[in-house]
């Protein structure tokens, strides 16, 4: 018999303190003396739900990954929908401050709380998207 064979627990055996402070060391998950036991414990209480199904027939059935089988994209178009769009004025209503189309917020890298009066107004300081789509230039 190979040694792996021979290592391999075998499927009624409960798995062990030992078993389990392996486990939590691949998984680089520092447990307690007593927190070992405690997940030991809980771990083959785990394992012992499983026990009903060993008793199908699954000769013959693929394993699957998701339970709806091959789904590919399953994501919505990345499209603008007018029917749910907020209007840019409606969604700026509530701001604390704004510009333009764009929300101002705080700067965090402490840079000056207002840009000079002769600045663009589509520029965005911080990096943030600029009405073209291009990245505003920090302390611009």
């Amino acid at each position: 018999m190979p040694q792996a064979e021979r290592d391999a627990p075998q499927a009624d055996a409960p798995l062990t303190r030992n078993d389990v402070a392996g486990i939590a060391d691949y998984a680089r998950i520092a447990l307690t003396p007593e927190e070992l036991d405690q997940m030991t414990a809980y771990l083959n209480d785990a394992v012992a739900l499983l026990k009903p199904i060993r008793h199908f027939c699954l000769e013959g059935v693929e394993p699957t990954f998701h339970p709806i089988g091959g789904l590919a994209n399953v994501m919505a178009p990345d499209e603008p929908d007018p029917a749910r769009s907020l209007p840019t004025e409606v969604a700026l209503s509530a701001a604390a401050s704004s510009r333009g189309r764009f929300f101002r917020i705080p700067s965090i890298l402490g840079a000056a709380e207002d840009a000079p009066a002769d600045s663009d107004p589509t520029a965005t300081p911080g990096g943030a998207m600029s009405d073209d789509g291009a990245t505003g230039e920090v302390g611009r």
